[in-house]
């Protein structure tokens, strides 16, 4: 007896569907097929308490830092907290619940990441509970529209980010097109961000937001 189309198409597709998400769990650091590098990467994103201590970065100074390089060469680094001063160019939500920060040495307008932006990520576990570090809130500090956005009618606000230097070792071993490396300068990171910080122009200094 003949099996049906249907039939036949129906357990491939779930097989199929069984190995994308698979793959996607091991890029993720979950699952059986995870490597030592990307369950390193989830250990580093899932931190939950602050750097003991954060150096001032310069965006040239996370730029130089290694890449590309084996994971014993760079995770001693990512033992380091770093803070750096720049311009929230865009907020986006990301598919794993973090918050998406485009960060930028010098304001910049429009509706796309911007031009050598590096990433910053707020993860669910610093803004769980918070009244101030929501999506909307955090647009408009950072002088954005309430979709995230730069735009002509607002003047961004300048920034101080703190937090964990993490290597994003993807940014490297993925597509060029993943990770906007036309525009993106380096798979370095300050994820999670455990501190924001606002310039006050009548202080002539940077004043926290609390979580």
């Amino acid at each position: 007896m003949q099996i049906p189309p249907m039939r036949r198409v129906v357990p491939i597709l779930a097989l199929l569907g069984l190995g994308l998400w698979l793959a996607i769990a091991g890029i993720e650091g979950h699952g059986p097929f995870a490597n030592a590098a990307s369950r390193h990467l989830r250990a580093m994103k899932d931190r939950t308490g602050p750097p003991p201590a954060c150096q001032e970065q310069t965006f040239a100074s996370i730029a130089a830092l290694p890449a590309n390089r084996p994971l014993a060469e760079f995770a001693p680094l990512e033992n380091q907290g770093a803070s750096v001063v720049g311009y929230v160019r865009s907020l986006e939500h990301a598919r794993d619940g973090d918050l998406h920060l485009a960060f930028v040495a010098e304001p910049q307008r429009g509706r796309g990441r911007g031009h050598g932006y590096w990433s910053a990520e707020i993860t669910p576990v610093w803004r769980q509970g918070s009244a101030t570090w929501t999506f909307e809130r955090l647009a408009e500090a950072f002088g954005l529209d309430r979709s995230g956005r730069s735009t002509a009618a607002v003047r961004l606000q300048r920034v101080r980010l703190s937090g964990w230097l993490l290597y994003d070792y993807l940014y490297d071993a993925l597509p060029a097109w993943v990770f906007d490396r036309a525009d993106r300068v380096t798979g370095w990171e300050i994820h999670p961000v455990t501190r924001i910080e606002l310039w006050d122009e009548g202080r002539q200094a940077f004043v926290e937001l609390p979580r």
